[in-house]
Protein backbone atom coordinates (compact mmCIF):
# COMPACT_ATOMS: atom_id res chain seq x y z
CA UNK A 1 0.00 0.00 0.00
CA UNK A 2 2.91 2.33 0.51
CA UNK A 3 4.57 3.80 -2.53
CA UNK A 4 6.78 6.46 -4.01
CA UNK A 5 6.76 10.21 -3.64
CA UNK A 6 5.48 12.06 -6.61
CA UNK A 7 2.99 10.26 -8.80
CA UNK A 8 -0.72 10.61 -8.24
CA UNK A 9 -1.33 6.94 -8.99
CA UNK A 10 0.65 5.81 -5.95
CA UNK A 11 -0.35 5.85 -2.29
CA UNK A 12 1.86 7.89 0.03
CA UNK A 13 2.25 7.74 3.77
CA UNK A 14 2.50 10.94 5.79
CA UNK A 15 5.82 12.72 5.28
CA UNK A 16 6.86 15.60 7.51
CA UNK A 17 9.56 17.66 5.85
CA UNK A 18 11.68 19.85 8.12
CA UNK A 19 12.02 22.78 5.74
CA UNK A 20 10.93 26.42 5.73
CA UNK A 21 8.25 27.43 3.20
CA UNK A 22 9.28 30.17 0.78
CA UNK A 23 5.78 31.67 0.66
CA UNK A 24 2.71 31.82 2.88
CA UNK A 25 0.28 29.28 1.49
CA UNK A 26 -3.41 29.87 2.25
CA UNK A 27 -5.90 27.09 1.54
CA UNK A 28 -9.55 27.85 0.93
CA UNK A 29 -11.53 26.04 3.61
CA UNK A 30 -15.15 24.87 3.45
CA UNK A 31 -16.90 24.62 6.86
CA UNK A 32 -19.92 22.61 5.61
CA UNK A 33 -18.95 19.40 7.38
CA UNK A 34 -21.41 19.64 10.23
CA UNK A 35 -25.18 19.63 10.51
CA UNK A 36 -27.27 22.80 10.60
CA UNK A 37 -31.05 23.03 10.84
CA UNK A 38 -31.30 24.84 7.51
CA UNK A 39 -29.57 22.06 5.59
CA UNK A 40 -31.70 19.47 7.39
CA UNK A 41 -34.80 21.28 6.11
CA UNK A 42 -33.54 21.88 2.56
CA UNK A 43 -31.69 18.66 1.76
CA UNK A 44 -32.77 16.10 4.33
CA UNK A 45 -31.93 15.31 7.93
CA UNK A 46 -28.22 14.92 8.61
CA UNK A 47 -27.04 16.62 5.44
CA UNK A 48 -23.39 17.71 5.29
CA UNK A 49 -20.81 17.92 2.51
CA UNK A 50 -20.17 14.22 3.06
CA UNK A 51 -23.71 13.40 1.90
CA UNK A 52 -23.02 14.23 -1.74
CA UNK A 53 -19.46 12.93 -1.55
CA UNK A 54 -20.49 9.48 -0.34
CA UNK A 55 -23.24 8.84 -2.88
CA UNK A 56 -21.37 9.84 -6.05
CA UNK A 57 -20.88 7.14 -8.69
CA UNK A 58 -18.36 6.97 -11.57
CA UNK A 59 -19.58 8.80 -14.69
CA UNK A 60 -16.95 7.59 -17.15
CA UNK A 61 -14.21 4.97 -17.44
CA UNK A 62 -11.54 5.24 -14.72
CA UNK A 63 -13.50 8.02 -12.98
CA UNK A 64 -12.23 8.32 -9.40
CA UNK A 65 -15.52 8.29 -7.50
CA UNK A 66 -16.58 8.13 -4.78
CA UNK A 67 -13.84 9.94 -2.84
CA UNK A 68 -13.30 8.51 0.64
CA UNK A 69 -11.28 10.27 3.36
CA UNK A 70 -8.30 8.51 4.89
CA UNK A 71 -8.95 6.58 8.10
CA UNK A 72 -6.72 9.08 9.94
CA UNK A 73 -9.41 11.76 9.50
CA UNK A 74 -12.56 9.81 8.60
CA UNK A 75 -15.91 11.43 7.78
CA UNK A 76 -15.26 14.11 10.36
CA UNK A 77 -17.69 16.52 11.99
CA UNK A 78 -16.36 20.08 12.19
CA UNK A 79 -18.57 20.91 15.14
CA UNK A 80 -16.20 18.67 17.13
CA UNK A 81 -13.00 20.16 18.47
CA UNK A 82 -10.88 17.10 17.72
CA UNK A 83 -11.68 17.25 13.99
CA UNK A 84 -10.65 20.90 13.78
CA UNK A 85 -7.53 20.23 15.82
CA UNK A 86 -6.44 17.48 13.41
CA UNK A 87 -6.90 19.84 10.46
CA UNK A 88 -4.78 22.51 12.14
CA UNK A 89 -2.00 20.07 13.04
CA UNK A 90 -1.94 18.58 9.55
CA UNK A 91 -1.80 21.98 7.90
CA UNK A 92 0.93 23.44 10.10
CA UNK A 93 3.19 20.37 10.01
CA UNK A 94 2.98 20.47 6.22
CA UNK A 95 4.04 24.11 6.03
CA UNK A 96 0.62 25.60 5.26
CA UNK A 97 0.43 29.12 6.66
CA UNK A 98 -3.31 29.29 7.20
CA UNK A 99 -6.91 28.78 6.13
CA UNK A 100 -9.13 31.16 4.20
CA UNK A 101 -12.54 30.19 5.59
CA UNK A 102 -15.71 30.77 3.61
CA UNK A 103 -17.94 33.03 5.70
CA UNK A 104 -21.68 32.87 5.09
CA UNK A 105 -23.40 36.10 6.23
CA UNK A 106 -26.81 37.30 5.07
CA UNK A 107 -27.77 40.66 6.61
CA UNK A 108 -26.82 39.41 10.06
CA UNK A 109 -27.83 35.77 9.59
CA UNK A 110 -24.85 33.44 9.76
CA UNK A 111 -24.65 29.90 8.42
CA UNK A 112 -22.03 27.19 9.01
CA UNK A 113 -20.33 29.32 11.66
CA UNK A 114 -19.74 26.57 14.25
CA UNK A 115 -16.16 25.65 13.23
CA UNK A 116 -15.19 29.32 13.07
CA UNK A 117 -16.56 30.03 16.55
CA UNK A 118 -14.89 26.87 17.81
CA UNK A 119 -11.57 28.12 16.48
CA UNK A 120 -12.13 31.45 18.24
CA UNK A 121 -12.89 29.69 21.52
CA UNK A 122 -9.63 27.72 21.38
CA UNK A 123 -6.59 29.98 20.96
CA UNK A 124 -4.33 26.96 21.37
CA UNK A 125 -5.23 25.92 17.80
CA UNK A 126 -2.18 27.41 16.15
CA UNK A 127 -3.33 28.38 12.67
CA UNK A 128 -3.52 31.72 10.89
CA UNK A 129 -6.81 32.48 9.20
CA UNK A 130 -8.88 34.99 7.30
CA UNK A 131 -12.38 35.07 5.82
CA UNK A 132 -13.72 34.93 2.30
CA UNK A 133 -17.22 36.41 2.33
CA UNK A 134 -19.28 33.97 0.25
CA UNK A 135 -21.72 36.69 -0.71
CA UNK A 136 -23.92 34.88 -3.22
CA UNK A 137 -27.51 33.70 -2.79
CA UNK A 138 -27.95 30.12 -1.61
CA UNK A 139 -29.97 28.31 -4.27
CA UNK A 140 -30.86 24.78 -5.36
CA UNK A 141 -28.07 24.76 -7.93
CA UNK A 142 -27.04 21.25 -6.90
CA UNK A 143 -30.43 19.89 -7.90
CA UNK A 144 -30.54 21.90 -11.12
CA UNK A 145 -32.84 24.71 -9.95
CA UNK A 146 -30.62 27.78 -9.56
CA UNK A 147 -33.67 30.07 -9.54
CA UNK A 148 -34.99 28.56 -6.30
CA UNK A 149 -33.41 30.86 -3.68
CA UNK A 150 -32.99 29.33 -0.22
CA UNK A 151 -31.31 32.31 1.44
CA UNK A 152 -31.19 35.65 -0.33
CA UNK A 153 -28.26 38.04 -0.10
CA UNK A 154 -30.28 41.24 0.29
CA UNK A 155 -27.50 43.84 0.78
CA UNK A 156 -29.65 45.87 3.14
CA UNK A 157 -29.00 49.53 3.89
CA UNK A 158 -26.85 49.12 7.00
CA UNK A 159 -25.21 45.82 6.07
CA UNK A 160 -21.84 47.39 5.33
CA UNK A 161 -21.30 48.60 8.88
CA UNK A 162 -22.99 45.61 10.51
CA UNK A 163 -20.84 43.15 8.58
CA UNK A 164 -17.58 44.60 9.92
CA UNK A 165 -19.05 44.98 13.41
CA UNK A 166 -20.06 41.31 13.29
CA UNK A 167 -16.64 39.95 12.37
CA UNK A 168 -14.54 42.31 14.52
CA UNK A 169 -14.47 39.54 17.16
CA UNK A 170 -12.35 37.54 14.71
CA UNK A 171 -10.23 40.56 13.70
CA UNK A 172 -9.24 40.95 17.35
CA UNK A 173 -7.82 37.43 17.43
CA UNK A 174 -4.02 37.39 17.12
CA UNK A 175 -4.24 34.57 14.55
CA UNK A 176 -6.39 36.57 12.14
CA UNK A 177 -4.27 37.59 9.15
CA UNK A 178 -3.39 41.28 9.10
CA UNK A 179 -1.07 43.38 6.93
CA UNK A 180 0.49 46.24 8.89
CA UNK A 181 -2.29 45.88 11.44
CA UNK A 182 -5.06 45.91 8.83
CA UNK A 183 -7.24 42.76 8.79
CA UNK A 184 -7.73 41.00 5.46
CA UNK A 185 -11.17 40.34 3.96
CA UNK A 186 -11.59 38.34 0.74
CA UNK A 187 -14.76 38.94 -1.32
CA UNK A 188 -15.91 36.03 -3.45
CA UNK A 189 -18.16 37.91 -5.88
CA UNK A 190 -17.63 41.67 -5.71
CA UNK A 191 -19.66 42.16 -8.89
CA UNK A 192 -22.89 41.23 -7.07
CA UNK A 193 -22.54 43.97 -4.44
CA UNK A 194 -24.74 46.98 -5.27
CA UNK A 195 -22.79 50.25 -5.10
CA UNK A 196 -19.69 48.23 -4.29
CA UNK A 197 -17.46 51.27 -4.05
CA UNK A 198 -19.52 52.81 -1.25
CA UNK A 199 -19.67 49.47 0.57
CA UNK A 200 -15.89 49.05 0.57
CA UNK A 201 -15.33 52.63 1.71
CA UNK A 202 -17.76 52.03 4.58
CA UNK A 203 -15.85 48.88 5.54
CA UNK A 204 -12.65 50.87 5.83
CA UNK A 205 -14.27 53.64 7.86
CA UNK A 206 -15.95 51.15 10.19
CA UNK A 207 -12.68 49.28 10.75
CA UNK A 208 -11.01 52.54 11.73
CA UNK A 209 -13.82 53.35 14.18
CA UNK A 210 -13.25 49.94 15.76
CA UNK A 211 -9.55 50.66 16.33
CA UNK A 212 -7.84 49.29 13.23
CA UNK A 213 -5.68 51.41 10.88
CA UNK A 214 -7.83 50.24 7.96
CA UNK A 215 -8.78 47.09 6.14
CA UNK A 216 -7.14 45.11 3.33
CA UNK A 217 -9.65 44.03 0.71
CA UNK A 218 -8.79 41.16 -1.63
CA UNK A 219 -11.28 40.11 -4.31
CA UNK A 220 -11.61 36.82 -6.16
CA UNK A 221 -10.90 37.15 -9.86
CA UNK A 222 -13.60 35.07 -11.53
CA UNK A 223 -16.78 35.47 -13.59
CA UNK A 224 -14.94 38.25 -15.45
CA UNK A 225 -14.52 40.22 -12.22
CA UNK A 226 -11.49 42.45 -11.81
CA UNK A 227 -10.90 45.58 -9.78
CA UNK A 228 -10.53 47.46 -13.05
CA UNK A 229 -13.84 46.25 -14.44
CA UNK A 230 -15.58 47.43 -11.25
CA UNK A 231 -13.64 50.75 -11.10
CA UNK A 232 -12.40 50.00 -7.58
CA UNK A 233 -8.68 49.60 -8.25
CA UNK A 234 -7.82 52.25 -5.65
CA UNK A 235 -9.77 50.36 -2.94
CA UNK A 236 -8.54 46.83 -3.66
CA UNK A 237 -5.26 45.69 -2.20
CA UNK A 238 -5.02 42.36 -4.08
CA UNK A 239 -6.91 40.13 -6.51
CA UNK A 240 -6.87 36.33 -6.20
CA UNK A 241 -7.04 33.79 -8.99
CA UNK A 242 -9.72 31.17 -8.50
CA UNK A 243 -9.26 28.13 -10.74
CA UNK A 244 -11.04 26.46 -12.41
CA UNK A 245 -13.07 29.58 -13.14
CA UNK A 246 -12.26 31.08 -16.54
CA UNK A 247 -10.00 28.16 -17.49
CA UNK A 248 -12.33 26.02 -19.61
CA UNK A 249 -11.11 26.94 -23.10
CA UNK A 250 -11.93 24.69 -26.11
CA UNK A 251 -8.39 23.36 -26.59
CA UNK A 252 -8.54 21.82 -23.10
CA UNK A 253 -11.74 19.93 -23.75
CA UNK A 254 -11.77 16.13 -23.85
CA UNK A 255 -14.94 15.54 -25.91
CA UNK A 256 -14.85 11.80 -26.59
CA UNK A 257 -13.81 10.28 -23.29
CA UNK A 258 -14.98 6.69 -23.09
CA UNK A 259 -18.50 6.17 -21.71
CA UNK A 260 -18.83 9.77 -20.50
CA UNK A 261 -22.39 10.91 -19.76
CA UNK A 262 -23.95 14.27 -18.87
CA UNK A 263 -20.79 16.24 -18.26
CA UNK A 264 -17.77 18.13 -19.60
CA UNK A 265 -14.23 16.88 -19.24
CA UNK A 266 -11.04 18.95 -19.39
CA UNK A 267 -7.37 18.04 -19.60
CA UNK A 268 -5.46 18.99 -16.44
CA UNK A 269 -2.00 18.46 -17.94
CA UNK A 270 -2.79 20.74 -20.89
CA UNK A 271 -4.24 23.33 -18.51
CA UNK A 272 -1.06 23.60 -16.44
CA UNK A 273 1.13 23.59 -19.54
CA UNK A 274 -0.95 26.43 -21.01
CA UNK A 275 -0.76 28.44 -17.77
CA UNK A 276 3.01 28.11 -17.43
CA UNK A 277 3.71 28.86 -21.11
CA UNK A 278 1.51 31.95 -20.99
CA UNK A 279 3.16 33.15 -17.80
CA UNK A 280 6.59 33.26 -19.43
CA UNK A 281 5.40 36.26 -21.45
CA UNK A 282 3.65 38.04 -18.57
CA UNK A 283 5.10 40.63 -16.24
CA UNK A 284 4.82 40.02 -12.52
CA UNK A 285 1.66 41.65 -11.20
CA UNK A 286 2.08 43.19 -7.73
CA UNK A 287 -1.71 43.22 -7.28
CA UNK A 288 -2.35 39.54 -8.07
CA UNK A 289 -2.06 36.44 -5.90
CA UNK A 290 -1.79 33.16 -7.80
CA UNK A 291 -3.83 30.05 -6.99
CA UNK A 292 -3.26 26.40 -7.89
CA UNK A 293 -5.90 23.69 -7.72
CA UNK A 294 -5.92 19.91 -7.68
CA UNK A 295 -8.18 17.67 -9.74
CA UNK A 296 -11.43 19.62 -9.89
CA UNK A 297 -14.46 17.35 -10.23
CA UNK A 298 -17.92 18.55 -9.14
CA UNK A 299 -19.83 15.44 -10.27
CA UNK A 300 -20.69 14.77 -6.59
CA UNK A 301 -22.84 17.88 -6.62
CA UNK A 302 -24.48 17.68 -10.03
CA UNK A 303 -26.49 14.97 -11.72
CA UNK A 304 -26.06 16.76 -15.06
CA UNK A 305 -23.79 19.54 -16.25
CA UNK A 306 -20.83 18.56 -14.12
CA UNK A 307 -17.22 19.46 -14.93
CA UNK A 308 -14.22 17.28 -14.24
CA UNK A 309 -10.50 17.43 -15.04
CA UNK A 310 -8.87 14.24 -16.28
CA UNK A 311 -5.17 13.45 -16.86
CA UNK A 312 -4.40 14.79 -13.40
CA UNK A 313 -0.95 14.02 -12.07
CA UNK A 314 0.75 15.48 -9.03
CA UNK A 315 3.77 16.28 -11.19
CA UNK A 316 1.70 18.93 -12.97
CA UNK A 317 0.23 20.25 -9.72
CA UNK A 318 3.73 20.45 -8.26
CA UNK A 319 5.00 22.49 -11.24
CA UNK A 320 2.02 24.85 -11.02
CA UNK A 321 2.27 25.49 -7.27
CA UNK A 322 6.06 25.74 -7.35
CA UNK A 323 5.85 28.34 -10.15
CA UNK A 324 3.37 30.31 -8.06
CA UNK A 325 5.70 30.25 -5.07
CA UNK A 326 8.69 31.34 -7.13
CA UNK A 327 6.70 34.21 -8.65
CA UNK A 328 5.58 35.38 -5.21
CA UNK A 329 9.21 35.53 -4.08
CA UNK A 330 10.05 37.93 -6.91
CA UNK A 331 6.86 39.97 -6.61
CA UNK A 332 6.10 40.52 -2.92
CA UNK A 333 8.00 41.45 0.21
CA UNK A 334 8.05 38.67 2.84
CA UNK A 335 5.16 40.01 4.93
CA UNK A 336 2.85 39.92 1.88
CA UNK A 337 4.25 36.84 0.14
CA UNK A 338 1.00 34.85 -0.09
CA UNK A 339 -0.15 32.23 -2.56
CA UNK A 340 -3.33 30.13 -2.56
CA UNK A 341 -4.52 26.60 -3.19
CA UNK A 342 -8.07 25.56 -4.00
CA UNK A 343 -8.73 23.89 -1.63
CA UNK A 344 -8.14 22.30 1.75
CA UNK A 345 -11.31 20.22 1.83
CA UNK A 346 -13.56 20.62 -1.22
CA UNK A 347 -14.37 16.91 -1.26
CA UNK A 348 -17.50 17.27 -3.41
CA UNK A 349 -15.48 19.25 -5.96
CA UNK A 350 -12.57 16.84 -6.08
CA UNK A 351 -9.93 19.37 -5.03
CA UNK A 352 -8.63 18.77 -1.53
CA UNK A 353 -5.31 18.52 0.29
CA UNK A 354 -6.57 16.28 3.06
CA UNK A 355 -5.51 12.61 2.83
CA UNK A 356 -7.84 10.14 1.17
CA UNK A 357 -8.18 6.38 1.17
CA UNK A 358 -6.75 5.79 -2.30
CA UNK A 359 -3.72 8.10 -2.43
CA UNK A 360 -3.03 8.76 1.23
CA UNK A 361 -1.01 11.88 1.96
CA UNK A 362 0.24 12.36 -1.61
CA UNK A 363 -1.29 15.80 -2.17
CA UNK A 364 -0.07 17.16 1.17
CA UNK A 365 3.44 15.75 0.74
CA UNK A 366 3.85 17.25 -2.73
CA UNK A 367 2.38 20.58 -1.57
CA UNK A 368 4.98 20.81 1.18
CA UNK A 369 7.81 20.12 -1.24
CA UNK A 370 6.49 22.71 -3.69
CA UNK A 371 6.17 25.56 -1.17
CA UNK A 372 9.62 24.72 0.21
CA UNK A 373 11.01 24.56 -3.35
CA UNK A 374 12.24 21.05 -2.62
CA UNK A 375 12.85 18.52 -5.37
CA UNK A 376 9.96 16.09 -5.70
CA UNK A 377 10.64 13.78 -8.64
CA UNK A 378 14.31 13.75 -9.63
CA UNK A 379 15.16 10.74 -7.47
CA UNK A 380 12.40 8.76 -9.16
CA UNK A 381 13.19 9.78 -12.70
CA UNK A 382 16.94 9.38 -12.90
CA UNK A 383 18.28 8.69 -9.39
CA UNK A 384 19.99 12.05 -9.14
CA UNK A 385 19.73 14.48 -6.26
CA UNK A 386 22.10 17.27 -5.26
CA UNK A 387 23.33 16.34 -1.80
CA UNK A 388 26.02 19.00 -1.33
CA UNK A 389 28.66 18.01 1.21
CA UNK A 390 26.36 15.68 3.16
CA UNK A 391 27.73 12.16 2.95
CA UNK A 392 25.73 10.42 5.64
CA UNK A 393 22.12 9.74 6.57
CA UNK A 394 20.85 8.59 9.95
CA UNK A 395 17.53 6.77 10.09
CA UNK A 396 15.77 6.28 13.43
CA UNK A 397 12.62 4.34 14.22
CA UNK A 398 10.87 5.74 17.31
CA UNK A 399 7.77 3.95 18.54
CA UNK A 400 7.99 5.22 22.12
CA UNK A 401 8.02 8.99 21.73
CA UNK A 402 8.83 9.49 25.42
CA UNK A 403 12.43 8.51 24.65
CA UNK A 404 12.72 10.86 21.67
CA UNK A 405 14.57 13.45 23.76
CA UNK A 406 17.17 10.80 24.66
CA UNK A 407 17.67 9.99 20.97
CA UNK A 408 18.00 13.70 20.22
CA UNK A 409 20.70 14.06 22.88
CA UNK A 410 22.70 11.25 21.26
CA UNK A 411 22.29 12.75 17.78
CA UNK A 412 23.72 16.04 19.01
CA UNK A 413 27.03 14.25 19.48
CA UNK A 414 27.31 13.79 15.70
CA UNK A 415 29.63 16.55 14.48
CA UNK A 416 29.54 16.10 10.72
CA UNK A 417 26.48 17.32 8.76
CA UNK A 418 23.95 14.60 8.03
CA UNK A 419 20.38 14.07 6.87
CA UNK A 420 18.00 12.70 9.47
CA UNK A 421 15.10 10.40 8.62
CA UNK A 422 12.66 9.33 11.32
CA UNK A 423 9.81 6.83 11.29
CA UNK A 424 7.16 6.65 13.99
CA UNK A 425 3.78 5.00 14.40
CA UNK A 426 1.14 7.75 14.63
CA UNK A 427 0.54 11.24 13.37
CA UNK A 428 0.38 12.56 16.94
CA UNK A 429 3.82 11.13 17.68
CA UNK A 430 5.17 12.58 14.43
CA UNK A 431 4.01 16.08 15.39
CA UNK A 432 5.57 15.75 18.85
CA UNK A 433 8.89 14.44 17.47
CA UNK A 434 8.99 17.04 14.72
CA UNK A 435 8.52 19.92 17.18
CA UNK A 436 11.26 18.48 19.41
CA UNK A 437 13.77 17.75 16.65
CA UNK A 438 13.37 20.69 14.28
CA UNK A 439 15.85 22.90 16.15
CA UNK A 440 17.83 20.17 17.73
CA UNK A 441 21.06 19.30 15.94
CA UNK A 442 23.40 19.47 12.97
CA UNK A 443 21.13 18.01 10.27
CA UNK A 444 20.67 19.27 6.73
CA UNK A 445 17.18 17.87 6.32
CA UNK A 446 14.69 16.31 8.66
CA UNK A 447 11.93 14.04 7.34
CA UNK A 448 9.39 12.08 9.36
CA UNK A 449 7.14 9.30 8.08
CA UNK A 450 4.27 7.55 9.83
CA UNK A 451 4.42 3.75 9.41
CA UNK A 452 2.94 0.68 11.01
CA UNK A 453 4.95 -0.77 13.89
CA UNK A 454 5.65 -3.95 11.93
CA UNK A 455 9.08 -5.30 10.97
CA UNK A 456 10.40 -2.40 12.96
CA UNK A 457 14.03 -3.49 13.13
CA UNK A 458 14.56 -3.20 9.38
CA UNK A 459 11.33 -2.40 7.51
CA UNK A 460 11.11 1.34 8.42
CA UNK A 461 14.71 1.81 7.28
CA UNK A 462 14.10 0.14 3.92
CA UNK A 463 10.76 1.86 3.41
CA UNK A 464 12.02 5.36 4.04
CA UNK A 465 15.36 5.15 2.31
CA UNK A 466 14.82 2.75 -0.58
CA UNK A 467 14.94 5.58 -3.14
CA UNK A 468 17.88 7.32 -1.47
CA UNK A 469 20.39 4.47 -1.30
CA UNK A 470 22.49 5.94 -4.12
CA UNK A 471 22.55 9.46 -2.65
CA UNK A 472 24.81 8.80 0.35
CA UNK A 473 28.08 7.09 1.08
CA UNK A 474 27.05 5.91 4.55
CA UNK A 475 23.89 5.09 6.47
CA UNK A 476 23.29 4.62 10.17
CA UNK A 477 20.11 2.88 11.31
CA UNK A 478 18.94 3.12 14.91
CA UNK A 479 15.92 1.40 16.45
CA UNK A 480 15.07 3.31 19.62
CA UNK A 481 13.90 0.31 21.61
CA UNK A 482 12.45 0.51 25.08
CA UNK A 483 12.22 -2.20 27.70
CA UNK A 484 8.86 -2.40 29.46
CA UNK A 485 10.08 -4.96 31.98
CA UNK A 486 13.62 -4.10 33.06
CA UNK A 487 15.79 -1.05 33.61
CA UNK A 488 18.68 -3.08 32.22
CA UNK A 489 17.15 -2.90 28.74
CA UNK A 490 16.99 0.88 28.89
CA UNK A 491 20.59 1.13 30.05
CA UNK A 492 21.62 -1.18 27.21
CA UNK A 493 19.85 1.10 24.70
CA UNK A 494 21.79 4.11 25.96
CA UNK A 495 25.04 2.16 25.68
CA UNK A 496 24.29 1.09 22.09
CA UNK A 497 23.31 4.63 21.05
CA UNK A 498 26.50 5.94 22.54
CA UNK A 499 28.65 3.42 20.68
CA UNK A 500 27.08 4.34 17.35
CA UNK A 501 26.49 8.07 17.59
CA UNK A 502 29.03 9.39 20.08
CA UNK A 503 31.76 7.65 18.04
CA UNK A 504 30.27 8.55 14.67
CA UNK A 505 33.31 10.49 13.49
CA UNK A 506 35.69 7.63 14.25
CA UNK A 507 33.39 5.14 12.53
CA UNK A 508 33.36 7.25 9.35
CA UNK A 509 37.15 7.54 9.41
CA UNK A 510 37.42 3.75 9.76
CA UNK A 511 35.05 3.17 6.84
CA UNK A 512 36.92 5.70 4.70
CA UNK A 513 40.27 4.06 5.39
CA UNK A 514 39.20 0.45 4.90
CA UNK A 515 37.04 -0.25 1.81
CA UNK A 516 36.68 -3.90 2.87
CA UNK A 517 34.46 -2.93 5.80
CA UNK A 518 30.80 -2.78 4.81
CA UNK A 519 28.97 -2.94 8.14
CA UNK A 520 29.71 -1.84 11.68
CA UNK A 521 27.48 -2.61 14.66
CA UNK A 522 27.74 -1.93 18.39
CA UNK A 523 29.37 -4.43 20.70
CA UNK A 524 26.59 -6.71 22.06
Amino acid sequence: EIGDIGFHSIYQINEILGKTPKAKLLAFHLPQFHRIKENDAWWGEGFTEWTNTRKCKPRFDAHYQPRTPHADIGFYDLSELDALRKQVELARTHGIYGFCFYYYWFSGKRLLEKPLDLLLEHPELDINFCFCWANENWTRTWSGNAKDVLVEQKYSKNDSEHFIEDIVRYFNDSRYIKINGEPVIVVYNAKDIPNVRKVLLTWGDTAKKLGFPGIKIWIVRSFGITAQSLSIEDLIDKEIEFPPHELGSPELSVPNFENMVNGSLWDYSKLVDKILVKRKNEKYNPKLYRTAMLAWDNSSRRVEGYNAFVNFDLRWYYKWLKANVEESMYTFKPSERFTFVNAWNEWAEGTYLEPDEKFGYAALNVTTRAICLEDCFTHLEDNREVMGDVRSAIQVHIHYDDIASEVLLSLRAVRQPFDCFITTTSFEKAVSIFNLFKKGFNYRRLEILVVRNVGRDVAPFLLQLKHRIKHYEYFCHVHAKKSLHSDFGNEWRKELLGQLLNKNEGILELLDSNPNIGLINPTP
